[in-house]
């Protein structure tokens, strides 16, 4: 068995397949975050939660759940009024969550994405600055109006896996507000009008990767099993 020559090329074969099949768990990262924006104009707070999933060093995958204001994708219906020309536009907005699932590729400092943005279709771009501390995003997807929402942001990390952002929402939009018939008297005057166009946010999200997991799992499952 010593001197059989397609016996070592075997295991020569299977060895190098460990190796790769290793070699690409450890590419495999991830990074799962909150992030809180706060719209100036409108006083609205939007709430996301992320996950980016990086398979190999030049592709990755994004998943966002975002619950605000906005609610669902509204549902558009037109309808005659009798014995004129004219017609009554009605907007039905359910309070839903949006989700975006896009697809990536990172070109040295700039990586682009495409997919559901805001359970809307969508492209965005992003670029790293500053060794990776700043990062600069456009989105561009599905708005209220029939003009794209452009939206630009720019996160500084202040902290370990604390960032800072600003930027502009719906960025080609004039703004404006949509009037609701509230119907019954004394309904919350949240509800009287929702507001749609450009706005201003600021906000703040917190990122984990693989190591911080791992020692939030830890120390937090440690923890559960001291008090259990």
């Amino acid at each position: 068995m010593i001197n059989d020559p397609a016996l070592g090329d075997t295991l020569e074969d299977v060895t190098s397949g460990a190796r790769e099949a290793a070699a690409s768990f450890n590419r495999f990262k991830s990074w799962l975050g909150m992030r809180v924006e706060f719209d100036v104009f409108s006083r609205a707070v939007r709430f996301y939660a992320t996950a980016e999933l990086r398979a190999r060093n030049d592709k990755f995958y994004l998943v966002e759940l975002e619950r605000g204001p906005l609610g669902g994708v509204p549902n558009d219906e037109l309808s005659d009024v009798a014995g004129t020309s004219a017609y009554v536009r009605q907007q039905e907005i359910h309070d839903r969550l949006r989700f975006t699932a896009q697809f990536g590729k990172q070109l040295g400092v700039v990586s682009v994405r495409g997919g559901l943005k805001d359970s809307t279709f969508g492209v965005g771009v992003d670029t790293l600055l500053l060794a990776g501390r700043l990062k600069l995003s456009a989105d561009l997807y599905g708005a209220f109006q029939a003009t794209p929402r452009l939206k630009l942001a720019g996160a500084l990390a202040v902290f370990r896996s604390v960032y800072v952002l600003a930027g502009v929402d719906d960025a080609l939009n004039a703004p404006g507000y949509l009037q609701i018939v509230s119907g019954n008297p004394g309904a919350p005057k949240t509800f009287d009008q929702v507001r749609y166009g450009r706005d201003y946010f600021i906000g703040t999200t917190l990122v984990f990767n693989d190591a911080d997991i791992s020692v939030l799992l830890r120390v937090y499952g440690a923890l559960l099993a001291g008090l259990l």
